[in-house]
């Protein structure tokens, strides 16, 4: 993960004097003082360290996230999209059928992540496939990309979909309870609080993936994001779903659904 960071960022990139100087102690000075103010549990079994996340530490962890996600998005997306299409990994995925689903995933989201102004989506995702590459994610052969089978390869894919799977989740479930607004328009709090209840109620059941999900700042964008794209409209105070829209808003979620295909513990 340094080493991409390092090759993405380029000379951008500004590393702590600990770092440099030794990143494993780095590493462990940090695990030390998460540790020490609750935001992690470490347990011993048969002489190995399983770490896990306090529940109420969730969200501030993923703001640490979000300091440096700008460095991984763009083969996070790559990663999802993949995963997505990818229905067994003997099958590969025809290239610009991928490009397609990156873009998709790239206009929902576009509230969420900033990307390089002036430069066309094409030479985006072309940089962003060849860094999956090299990661080991996926591997291209004219213009067919096929899953890289290796375990260490899975794990690297798999850690970058869940990179975004927060936003996956968030977002597909507000489409899914935005379908209800055919039949009774709500204010724009009453949808926000469905949406949260909604979340929480798939991570306590163990149907969500990513309990950093229930973000009111995410439900809000995801909102916003499907004003913009013409799913939502105000009227009389209240949000409803723009006519003609059903196609459209089945596709998305069927999207959003197959995106989750990725999630889970790498």
């Amino acid at each position: 993960l340094l080493e991409h960071v390092k090759a993405v960022g380029g000379d951008d990139v500004r590393l702590s004097n600990a770092i440099k100087r030794d990143f494993p102690l780095a590493i462990e000075c940090s695990l030390g003082l998460l540790l020490e103010d609750g935001s992690i549990r470490r347990t011993q079994a048969e002489d190995v360290a399983y770490y896990s996340v306090a529940e109420r530490a969730v969200l501030a962890l993923d703001t640490y996230k979000n300091n440096i996600i700008h460095f991984l998005v763009s083969e996070a997306i790559v990663a999802t999209a993949f995963e997505s299409l990818c229905e067994t990994p003997d099958i590969p995925v025809d290239k610009q059928t991928l490009s397609n689903t990156c873009r998709d995933l790239s206009r929902i989201f576009k509230l969420e992540f900033i990307y390089p102004p002036g430069v066309p989506f094409e030479r985006l995702f072309e940089r962003a496939l060849e860094r999956a590459c090299a990661l080991g994610m996926v591997r291209v052969s004219g213009d067919h990309v096929f899953a890289a089978t290796g375990e260490e390869e899975k794990i690297v894919r798999r850690f970058a979909c869940n990179i975004i799977g927060n936003f996956v989740e968030a977002y597909l479930v507000c489409v899914q309870k935005i379908g209800a607004l055919s039949e009774r328009p709500e204010s724009r709090k009453a949808l926000g609080n469905r949406v949260m209840e909604a979340l929480r109620a798939g991570i306590l059941a163990g149907d969500l993936v990513c309990p950093e999900a229930a973000s009111k700042a995410l439900i809000d964008n995801a909102m916003q994001s499907f004003e913009e794209q013409r799913f939502l409209t105000s009227k009389a105070g209240k949000l409803c779903l723009v006519d003609d829209t059903a196609e459209r808003l089945a596709g998305t979620i069927d999207l959003l659904q197959r995106c989750r295909r990725g999630l889970g513990r790498a």
